[in-house]
């Protein structure tokens, strides 16, 4: 669950309209052009959003968010300084026209804040092929795939038309012809069910789909073992 957790993080990271996003710009005490607040890097993870390669770089922040906001308004020069109560979301133009992100996070207090930080195209692909190991209903509109090749996971977003209760019975109808047994039983237990964990033996994988009311279907599928490339 861990992974979930990063991944829904990735997400505000990826897409300013879900985040609260700053345009900050490195004043002098800034040196460091992908590390500026000195974060404790433990992991740089490759990404694939859309079929554009990226990196993915996380690091610990042990200090809490009131102190950081005040080095964050020393450090950084010509920006503004707007934040959440566990999460801030910082974004710098580079010369080539793309961005860097940083999303600043704490789980709980008395445990440090992680930081992920990503380079950004201006735009992502809008035209990609949807991979066939993510379902997606028969009036699903893509939005959005991730890869995440050290642990070989699939993540999608797309757009229904349709009810979310139904989107969620064609995708458990579809998915059961290849295997994929329903685990936490949702609409037998909650009625209009809209998300669902499954299940698969061979191969041995687990996915994650959920439909929101606004529309919005995501899935999730990764390998039930652990890639050892991978730290979380």
């Amino acid at each position: 669950m861990r992974f979930k957790l990063l991944l829904i993080m990735l997400c505000m990271l990826l897409s300013s309209a879900e985040a609260r996003v700053f345009s900050l710009w490195p004043g002098k005490k800034s040196n460091s052009r992908y590390n500026p607040l000195e974060a404790r890097e433990f992991s740089v993870e490759p990404v694939l959003v859309n079929g554009v390669r990226l990196e993915m770089r996380l690091g610990l922040i042990d200090r809490n968010i009131n102190d950081l906001m005040a080095d964050l308004k020393e450090n950084f020069s010509d920006g503004k300084v707007i934040y959440g109560a566990q999460n801030i979301v910082l974004t710098k133009k580079l010369a080539d026209g793309w961005e860097q992100r940083y999303l600043l996070f704490r789980i709980r207090e008395g445990m440090p804040m992680l930081q992920i930080a990503m380079k950004i195209p201006p735009q992502l692909p809008e035209k990609f092929s949807w991979p066939t190991v993510l379902p997606i209903t028969d009036d699903g509109k893509p939005l959005r795939i991730m890869y995440f090749p050290n642990r070989d996971a699939w993540y999608g977003s797309y757009r229904i038309q349709g009810n979310p209760v139904a989107a969620l019975e064609q995708i458990s109808n579809e998915i059961k012809q290849s295997g994929w047994t329903a685990v936490s039983k949702e609409k037998t237990n909650f009625g209009n069910a809209r998300g669902e964990i499954f299940i698969r033996t061979k191969p041995g994988s687990v996915m994650l789909v959920n439909f929101s009311d606004d529309g919005v279907g995501t899935v999730y599928v990764r390998p039930l073992v652990q890639n050892p490339k991978s730290r979380l």
